[in-house]
């Protein structure tokens, strides 16, 4: 079987997501099938060697129309489209074929909820959507999300996000003292991780006003933008434009705050409750879903500050534990088997 999976992937470092990618590449060519990536040039990516050591044909093109192109030139038995940016052009551009396509939602809509933008949500999962054999969603809370806009309850299934628990472990004294010290963090000091790609999304303003609360804590911000965190750079801040492997952050600190008004299930809080740091995240449903079966998650509204801000206090405080959930709900293996059994139902 020829099995193609296209994602508009605009990050330069593999992340979690492709070795996800990889592990079922390793499996599927185990199994004798061919396995093609199809992903937009970026120019600083780390991550393709890695990508085609694991099996995986890469296809790096160039815009909407670079991908339509090579998914048509490939003629994949199964299509597996993966977030936003590529479900319309590439499923139009497949929609007489006799591919199987599969949609993977890998995030809620961030889109303010303008009549507009619910028109074209519902054209896109009801209409659009009706050549998908099944969405993939993240969580249960994307599958309510989209199923509210048009998509067909029948076809969503929720596949957890998947990350390697061999990789995110709780770190020993050592590496923990070396990542400190990576950061230039004195080994005594409280430590909150933050990831603030997009200062909306991810709620860069909600921390700020909680951060003020918690004066004693040094702040370790991961692509966050440094203007919208001026109002704390009289504290101690230290600023990371990029990092090569996250695991060093989640080990040198000792609370993960996310104050996100937006998710689907992040690979972030996965990734750093495996290494058992605990976090602090704000209310929405997402989150509250990963809290419902990770002990070491705190679900507070964010809008509050006091509340956020204690909360995270209350977690520099608590014992460092490994969530054995992650292993169970979120582990490659596991993933694998789920993402193989989708298969092996919509080509049977």
């Amino acid at each position: 079987m020829r099995i193609v999976h296209a994602a508009d992937f605009h990050n330069s470092l593999a992340g979690s997501f492709i070795p996800a990618i990889a592990a079922l590449a390793r499996s599927r060519r185990a199994r004798g099938d061919e396995f093609f990536l199809v992903v937009p040039r970026i120019p600083d990516a780390v991550w393709h060697d890695d990508a085609l050591a694991s099996g995986i044909e890469l296809l790096v093109v160039d815009g909407d129309e670079g991908a339509r192109r090579a998914v048509r030139t490939l003629g994949a038995d199964l299509l597996h489209l993966h977030f936003y940016g590529w479900l319309l052009p590439v499923t139009l551009a497949e929609w007489r074929t006799r591919t199987t396509i599969l949609w993977h939602i890998h995030s809620g809509d961030h889109r303010p909820q303008t009549l507009r933008n619910r028109v074209g949500a519902w054209l896109r999962f009801r209409l659009a959507g009706a050549r998908a054999r099944r969405i993939l969603v993240v969580s249960g809370a994307v599958a309510d999300q989209i199923k509210t806009v048009g998509a067909p309850a029948r076809k969503v299934v929720v596949v957890p996000n998947a990350i390697d628990e061999h990789h995110f472990r709780p770190p020993t004294a050592s590496e923990r003292a070396e990542a400190r010290a990576s950061f230039g963090i004195p080994s005594d000091a409280p430590v909150v991780a933050f990831f603030g790609r997009d200062p909306i999304i991810k709620g860069t303003d909600r921390l700020v006003a909680a951060m003020r609360d918690i004066p004693e804590a040094i702040l370790v911000a991961v692509g966050a933008d440094d203007g919208a965190l001026q109002d704390l750079q009289g504290r101690r801040v230290v600023s990371v434009r990029r990092v090569d492997d996250v695991r060093s952050v989640y080990w040198a600190s000792d609370a993960l705050a996310m104050p996100s008004r937006a998710e689907g299930m992040p690979y972030t809080l996965l990734e750093a409750s495996a290494t058992g740091l605990p976090a602090v995240t704000s209310a929405i449903a997402p989150l509250r879903e990963a809290a419902a079966t990770i002990p070491t998650i705190t679900s507070v509204d964010a809008d509050d500050p006091r509340a956020f801000a204690s909360a995270i206090r209350r977690s520099l405080g608590s014992a460092r534990s490994p969530a054995d959930s992650i292993v169970r709900k979120h582990s490659l293996d596991r993933w694998v088997e789920t993402v193989e059994a989708i298969y092996d139902e919509v080509c049977s």
